[in-house]
C-alpha cells in the first residue's frame, strides 16, 4: 500500500492514477467528491479506484492478524503469506546487533575496552535514561528500552546524575550562578556528586548528547553545541579523573569542546531500544566497534560549507555549495576537522597492503577491477570498513579532491587477511555535464585511492581514461584557443599553431617547459615571461589570430567553418 506524507497530496485524481493508496491525514472536502465524478465521467477508471480500495483493506486485514497472532503469542510469522506477525524479542535482540555494528569509536587513548574489575562512575542522565530515537513523527512507543544502567549486569558501578535533561533548553554560559535561583543550586548540586562521583572510581563514563529539543522533526538546528551543562560537567570531571570515555547520543555531528581532556569517545548516535546493552557490550569489549562516520564532524558550525547560505532570504535559499557538501567541501579546502568523513575505530588494527588494478589504460565502456589485501595485525576479532575514492586531479571542471564509490565490510580474526576488491565502470569516473545533460567521462588520468577515511588513505593507484565521449563545441571567433582543447579537431589544430610558434601544445596545455623558446625570450619578459606567454596564448580568443597576423581573415573563417562540421 502507498501511503502519502502528510498534505502531499495536489491532485488525488492523478495520484491515484500514480498508485497512490491512502492519502493522509484523510481526504478533505472535495477530494472524494473529485474521485466519484472522474469515474462517472471516465476520467478515472474504476479499475484503478478498485486497486487502491483493495490495497486499504489488504493492509488493514494484515494489520488485524497481525494484532491477533501477537495476543496468541503466536512466533516470528503468521498464517497468512505475508507474514507480517513477528516476534518482538527477537526484533529488540536484533536492534542490539544494529546498535553495537553501527556505533563509531570515535577517539581511544588506551583507555577502552573498560576491565571487568575496574570500579567505574557511569555519570549523566543519559545512562538512566538515554536517547535512542528521534522525535517528532519518528517517535516509537517501544514496551522495553534498555539503558546503560540496566545492563551493568553486576559489574563495578557507581552512578551519579550529573545534570538534568530538564534544563537542556538554557544553553547559555552557566558559570556565573545566583544563589537564589533553585535551577542553579541544584544543577551545581548534581555537579559536585558527580565530580566526587569520578573522583572515587578507577575510571568514568559520561553519557552525554542532544536531548530532544534540540533535533525534531520540521526544524533546523541553528548551532552544533551539547547543552552547556554537559559541556561544564565533562570538563569539571576530568579535572579528577584522569581516565574519561564520553558515550554520545545524538542523530547528527557534535561540538566537542573539550576533546583533548578525555582518553576516550564513543558515537552510539540514535541507536533503538536495545542501545543501552549495545553500548556496555562495546565499552567493556563484548563487541568491538566498527562503525565508520557517514559524515563530516566540522570544529565548529561555522566551517560547515552553507554557512553563508542557509537558511537564505524573505523564504528562498539558494544552494550556493553546489557540489562541495560534506567531505567534498572540507577535503578541497583542506580544512582542519574534529573527525573526517568515514572515521572509525576498532579494538584491533588493520593493514592495508598489495593494491592492484586489473588494468592502466581503459575505455569508458571498460572496467576495471580494484583490489587489495587487508590484514588484521591486532589482538582481537573485528570488523574494517575499506573505502574506495576516485578523483581526476587533472579535471577540465571543478571536482572534489575525491569521491567515494565504494565500501566493503569485512570480519577478519587476529592475524586473518582477506582480499578485497571493486568494480568501477567508466560511470564511476564521471561527472555531470549540463552541457549534454547526461554524465560525461573525460580523457584523462584518474586516481584511485583505498583507505580508512577520507583524511586516511593507505593505498593508490591511478588508471588513464580514453572516453569516447566529446563534448559538443559550436565554434566562433569569440572562441579561445584553450576551449579548442576540449574537441579532436581542435587539438589537431592547437598541436600545430604550437609547433609552428616554437611550443608544444602538451607542453603549453599542461603549463610544463616548452622546447623551441625563442633565446632571449626570459631574459626579456623576466623569470615568467614564458609561462605568461602560454597562458595569453590559450585565453587568446581566435579573431586575435587575424589581429596579430597569425592567420589571414578568410583562412579564419574557413578554419571556424571546418571545426563545425
Amino acid at each position: 500500500m502507498v501511503v502519502t506524507d502528510w498534505g502531499a497530496v495536489k491532485d488525488r485524481v492523478k495520484g491515484l492514477e500514480a498508485g497512490v493508496d491512502l492519502e493522509m491525514p484523510g481526504s478533505t472536502e472535495g477530494k472524494t467528491e473529485a474521485i466519484v465524478e472522474a469515474v462517472k465521467s471516465g476520467a478515472l477508471e474504476e479499475r484503478v479506484l478498485d486497486t487502491a480500495v483493495r490495497n486499504n483493506l489488504k493492509f488493514v486485514r494484515e494489520c488485524l492478524e497481525s494484532r491477533m497472532a501477537e495476543r496468541q503469542n503466536k512466533s516470528e510469522v503468521s498464517d497468512h503469506p505475508s507474514g507480517s506477525g513477528f516476534d518482538r524479542e527477537a526484533a529488540h535482540r536484533k536492534a542490539g546487533d544494529f546498535a553495537r555494528e553501527c556505533a563509531v569509536l570515535l577517539k581511544n587513548d588506551g583507555m577502552l575496552p573498560l576491565q571487568e574489575t575496574q570500579k567505574v562512575a557511569f555519570i549523566g542522565e543519559f545512562a538512566e535514561h538515554p536517547r535512542f530515537q528521534g522525535s517528532g513523527s519518528s517517535h516509537i512507543h517501544v514496551r522495553r528500552p534498555v539503558s546503560p544502567l540496566d545492563a551493568i549486569d553486576g559489574r563495578k558501578i557507581t552512578y551519579a546524575k550529573g545534570y538534568s535533561l530538564d534544563d537542556a533548553g538554557n544553553n547559555a554560559d552557566n558559570t556565573d550562578h545566583d544563589a537564589n535561583n533553585d535551577t542553579d543550586r541544584d544543577a551545581d548540586l548534581l555537579l559536585a556528586e558527580a565530580v566526587e562521583t569520578a573522583r572515587e572510581a578507577d575510571a568514568a563514563v559520561i553519557f552525554a548528547g542532544l536531548p530532544d529539543a534540540y533535533e525534531t522533526e520540521g526544524c533546523d538546528r541553528d548551532n552544533i553545541d551539547l547543552p552547556e551543562n554537559q559541556n561544564r560537567l565533562i570538563s569539571e570531571v576530568a579535572k579528577v579523573q584522569k581516565n574519561v570515555t564520553v558515550v554520545l547520543f545524538g542523530g547528527s555531528c557534535m561540538a566537542l569542546p573539550w576533546v583533548s581532556e578525555v582518553k576516550g569517545l564513543l558515537c552510539m548516535y540514535l541507536g533503538g531500544d536495545h542501545v543501552g546493552q549495545a553500548a556496555v557490550d562495546l565499552l567493556y569489549g563484548h563487541a568491538n566497534p566498527s562503525g565508520h562516520l557517514a559524515e563530516t564532524w566540522p570544529l565548529k558550525v561555522e566551517d560547515n560549507p552553507s554557512w553563508l547560505n542557509f537558511p537564505g532570504e524573505d523564504g528562498v535559499v539558494e544552494y550556493r555549495e553546489g557540489i562541495y557538501i560534506g567531505y567534498r567541501y572540507y577535503d578541497k579546502k583542506k580544512m582542519d576537522v574534529l573527525f573526517p568523513f568515514g572515521h572509525g575505530l576498532s579494538y584491533t588494527s588493520f593493514a592495508y597492503k598489495v593494491f592492484k588494478l586489473s588494468r592502466e589504460t581503459m575505455s569508458d565502456a571498460d572496467t576495471v577491477t580494484v583490489s587489495c589485501i587487508i590484514k588484521n595485525v591486532g589482538t582481537c576479532a573485528g570488523k574494517e570498513a575499506v573505502q574506495l575514492y576516485v578523483g581526476v586531479p587533472d579535471s577540465d571542471v571543478r571536482r572534489p579532491v575525491r569521491e567515494l564509490k565504494g565500501f566493503e565490510k569485512i570480519f577478519l580474526e587476529p592475524g586473518e587477511e582477506k582480499e578485497v576488491s571493486f568494480l568501477l565502470d567508466g560511470r564511476s569516473f564521471a561527472y555531470y555535464e549540463p552541457k549534454i545533460h547526461d554524465w560525461f567521462t573525460e580523457s584523462k588520468t584518474a586516481v584511485i585511492e583505498i583507505g580508512a577515511s577520507s583524511r586516511d588513505i593507505r593505498l593508490s593507484g591511478s588508471v588513464k581514461i580514453q572516453s569516447a565521449q566529446e563534448l559538443p563545441l559550436h565554434v566562433t571567433l569569440s572562441t579561445t584557443i584553450g576551449e579548442l582543447m576540449c574537441i579532436r579537431k581542435g587539438r589537431e589544430f592547437v598541436a600545430n599553431l604550437m609547433a609552428g610558434m616554437g611550443m608544444g601544445a602538451e607542453s603549453a596545455q599542461s603549463g610544463g617547459t616548452a622546447s623551441g623558446t625563442s633565446e632571449g625570450t626570459e631574459d626579456a619578459m623576466g623569470a615568467g615571461g614564458e609561462k605568461m606567454r602560454r597562458q595569453m596564448m590559450f585565453e587568446m580568443p581566435l579573431s586575435a589570430l587575424a589581429a596579430y597576423g597569425v592567420m589571414p581573415p578568410e583562412a579564419l573563417k574557413g578554419l571556424v567553418e571546418s571545426l563545425n562540421e
